[in-house]
């Protein structure tokens, strides 16, 4: 009889959906798919009690997803997909809804931390990083943060007429995991192609990238580069442990069997490979040289106004960016995450390698990404900036 009741349910909300405006703005229309998906969620749950492992069906809806990660329901008729989390609680997702008429805010009126509703699209399909490529043993998926990501503004580019945008937060959906020499090699590559995936807007023409040690470093004070300065870029030659992440001789600052670096080369946020690579290490003949480039900062070393919350928002990240550690007897070879209150260097492996300790090059790296989008100022409009009342985008109809 339950079943019987919601199926009389559903006939009667799609019957009244029929009988109103089909345009994607028409409430009601909305109000329906959403009525559907709950009904559906109840089904769900009543079917837990006679079924192992019961799936979620919504008529004429495609379903990606499951209750580990929640699911996205598109509705056929319509094409406006939602979001239902695995407790039951539902986002509508099409774009439609964040179109402001909104006239273009003056650059001089914002601010850094104003909010930003800035959305992306909405992506079901999953993202691989294979083994060979982030040196782990088994493959990793990652999917599009559950979580609406909101944004605020990091950094705000007169000259150039643009605006950064950074998460609130970090993704919370899979911490990425890389390791080793293939690790060094593929953390940009794969770091910024998740974000661009997941966290861009076609439609806008916006292609989000994760955050690097540049964007970092453009916020700090004075006092904090010449705090930063104390070790950067002091120049080490190691004639005994001589290993090193294949690529890393492209590098800016790396020296292969000589005394002296590379004045050009590599920077650390650039990609090393268009593609992944699969090269672990390799063995200088006689000595190796390496430039200083990984430190650690705190969140009070010397920030600009308003910026340090926005860079440490109380949850860890990897940083897109590789960095090298001149230690007194060996080199570390890392990627630089942000905790809470810090900045630092991860290490992925070492300059110290034998075929005796070959575990020293199993150095694991996980988090999650902090996505970074750059828009023109133009296509911010009003609102106050704060939370509650973000700033418009201006799109063109």
């Amino acid at each position: 009889m339950l079943m019987l009741a919601t199926l009389s349910i559903r006939v009667v909300i799609k019957e009244g959906i029929l009988k109103h405006s089909k345009t994607a703005n028409d409430q009601a229309i909305i109000s329906g798919e959403v009525e559907e998906i709950k009904l559906s969620f109840q089904d769900l749950l009543q079917k837990r009690n006679w079924e192992e492992n019961p799936k979620l069906i919504v008529d004429e809806a495609d379903i990606y997803g499951d209750e580990n990660y929640g699911w996205v329901i598109t509705f056929k008729r319509t094409g406006h997909p939602y979001r239902m989390f695995s407790n039951g609680n539902i986002e509508k997702e099409f774009q439609e809804e964040l179109v402001s008429a909104s006239q273009p805010a003056n650059i001089d009126e914002l601010s850094v931390g104003d909010y930003v509703n800035y959305t992306y699209d909405l992506v079901t399909e999953d993202y691989i990083i294979k083994a060979k490529y982030s040196g782990l043993k088994s493959d990793q998926t990652i999917r599009q943060n559950q979580t609406k990501l909101k944004w605020r503004i990091l950094n705000i580019d007169k000259e150039k007429g643009t605006v950064d945008l950074i998460s609130t937060i970090p993704t919370t959906q899979q911490p990425i995991q890389i390791d080793g020499p293939r690790g060094y090699h593929n953390a940009v590559y794969f770091m910024n192609n998740i974000c661009a995936k997941y966290y861009s807007n076609q439609k806008l023409g916006i292609t989000a990238r994760s955050i690097t040690i540049e964007d970092i470093e453009n916020q700090m004070t004075e006092a904090g580069r010449e705090k930063r300065n104390a070790t950067y870029g002091q120049i080490k030659t190691y004639e005994e442990d001589l290993y090193y992440p294949h690529h890393y001789a492209e590098e800016k600052g790396a020296g292969i069997d000589t005394d002296t670096p590379n004045e050009t080369g590599k920077a650390q946020s650039e990609l090393l490979r268009n593609e992944p690579t699969v090269q672990p290490y390799n063995k200088a003949a006689k000595k190796l040289t390496v430039t200083n480039t990984g430190y650690s900062f705190s969140k009070n070393d010397g920030f600009k106004e308003g910026i340090a919350n926005l860079i440490f928002p109380g949850e860890s990240y990897i940083v897109a960016s590789r960095c090298v550690v001149a230690n007194s007897s060996s080199a570390t070879f890392a990627v630089y995450a942000v905790d809470s209150s810090s900045l630092s260097a991860k290490r992925l492996g070492s300059s110290y390698l034998s075929e005796s300790f070959i575990s020293l090059w199993t150095s694991t790296v996980s988090g999650a990404l902090c996505p970074i989008v750059t828009m023109n100022a133009n296509m911010i409009g009003g609102g106050e900036g704060t939370e509650n009342n973000p700033r418009a985008l201006v799109v063109s109809q």
